[in-house]
């Protein structure tokens, strides 16, 4: 049975000589596992529509345990995000954020518009990377059934001033009622206000906001720590765009 959708490339692996194994998250079918006979051979005319951050229109033979690429023509290939080494890594990490998400009971529609979004925004440079990437894990974890409980307000005694976010408890809390579990972040710098804002915002505008570098810094650090902490689990490429950010700093 043939079947048509639009897929994002997340993973690739060479088979043999000359065919890929793709990982795609698609508008339809969800994440699925497509083989891509011959795309490795010279002059292949699915070679660039089968790498990774490719996106694509696929038409894909549907077999009992996994696609095969039939043919794809390309919709957007996110050509400069190789042309800058940290940008590339960032959108490694998304890619492998959007993977482990896509296994979740979430929409996986609206997971590929935000990814779409996210890569659109890294390949563009319409946002600092140190905004899109904050705003990207938050949100990714609010569409997988992850969204904070509350981030404006004391989860305890209502008070707005001097929060602190808990990744365990998934809550901001004044330092009075702060819990003793640890590992809290402060909320400075309207860092609660941006975060209730990547939470509510319509899709297409979830970078068109600003902090300071206060701000940004205490969203960050939210952001990630809330996403590997809900996932239990730490990313390779995530580990791989810390070192080149610290590379960048000598």
């Amino acid at each position: 049975m043939l079947v048509k959708t639009a897929g994002l490339v997340l993973r690739e692996t060479r088979i043999g000589e000359a065919d890929k194994l793709l990982c795609v998250l698609s508008a339809t079918e969800g994440k699925i596992t497509v083989k891509a006979r011959g795309a490795l051979r010279k002059g292949s005319r699915t070679g660039a529509v089968t790498g990774l951050f490719a996106f694509s229109e696929m038409t894909l033979f549907k077999g009992a345990s996994r696609y095969t690429l039939n043919e794809a023509s390309p919709v957007e290939l996110f050509f400069p995000l190789r042309e800058r080494v940290e940008s590339m890594a960032l959108a490694a990490y998304v890619c492998e954020v959007l993977d482990v998400l896509s296994d979740a009971d979430s929409g996986t529609a609206e997971l590929l518009r935000l990814g779409l979004n996210t890569l659109y925004a890294i390949s563009e440079q319409t946002a600092p990377e140190g905004l899109i990437k904050p705003a990207f894990e938050l949100r990714a974890m609010a569409l997988a059934g992850y969204a904070p409980a509350g981030c404006g307000c004391c989860a305890a005694c209502g008070a707005e001033e001097e929060l602190w976010f808990s990744p365990s408890e998934g809550e901001a809390f004044c330092r009075t009622h702060l819990p003793p579990t640890g590992g809290s972040h402060r909320l400075r710098g309207g860092a609660a206000e941006a975060m209730e804002y990547i939470l509510s915002c319509d899709a297409k505008r979830i970078f068109s906001f600003r902090l300071g570098e206060e701000g940004l810094q205490s969203l960050q650090g939210v952001c990630e720590n809330y996403l590997i902490q809900c996932l239990g689990r730490g990313f390779k490429t995530l580990e791989y765009y810390h070192k080149l950010q610290s590379a960048t700093e000598f």
